[in-house]
């Protein structure tokens, strides 16, 4: 019968120690502190708005050039996302193609002279800057050449202001009669990527 007791005892003492146990356990998730911090997340966004319009249209006409025209061209430039951006220009040069001459031109071996005789002035001014010329030179010596300012600051803060206005100048004076008829395509890309703060 000792054994029986000694048995129940033992049991006994597992029970209030189980029950001591679980209490404690309880007794720690009472006394936790949780706080929460929710938070929704969005990425910005980049927008260049070149001209009057997005997606870009700016209706220039290039066509039938004379040898002393000069074309001018105005176009707002905006910064339109929620993050600012720098601000570049890379100009495309392609298809310098020699054209019908009525003047019967001695040389017509190889591309047309237009890329090298057509001036490109592409400047940017916004108020309370100084104008900002990122190239004056022919088509042929801008090809391929990102343009931008060389401190990436003062070309950018004029575009993100909202405020710039891009001026676009093509002149041809310095065409001959060896380049009437040529043709030549100029794309102008504009980019504007984001700022990244090292």
């Amino acid at each position: 019968m000792i054994k029986f007791q000694y048995k129940q005892l033992v049991l006994a003492g597992l029970l209030l120690a189980s029950t001591i146990a679980g209490s404690i356990g309880v007794t720690r998730a009472m006394m936790r502190d949780e706080e929460v911090s929710s938070h929704a997340i969005s990425l910005g966004t980049v927008n260049l708005q070149v001209g009057d319009t997005d997606p870009i249209d700016l209706p220039i006409d290039l066509s039938n050039l004379s040898g002393s025209e000069t074309i001018f061209y105005e176009a707002a430039l905006q910064s339109n996302g929620s993050i600012p951006g720098n601000f570049s220009i890379l100009p495309v040069i392609e298809n310098d193609l020699e054209g019908e001459n009525p003047e019967g031109e001695t040389n017509k071996e190889g591309d047309g002279e237009a890329d090298t005789c057509i001036q490109l002035l592409l400047a940017v001014n916004a108020p309370g800057y100084d104008e900002q010329v990122l190239a004056n030179d022919s088509l042929a010596n801008l090809a391929e050449i990102e343009l931008d300012d060389p401190d990436n600051t003062i070309l950018d803060e004029m575009v993100n202001s909202n405020e710039a206005t891009l001026t676009i100048r093509v002149n041809s004076s310095s065409c001959g009669m060896e380049s009437m008829g040529d043709t030549v395509d100029l794309d102008l890309i504009f980019n504007l990527e984001e700022s990244l703060a090292l």
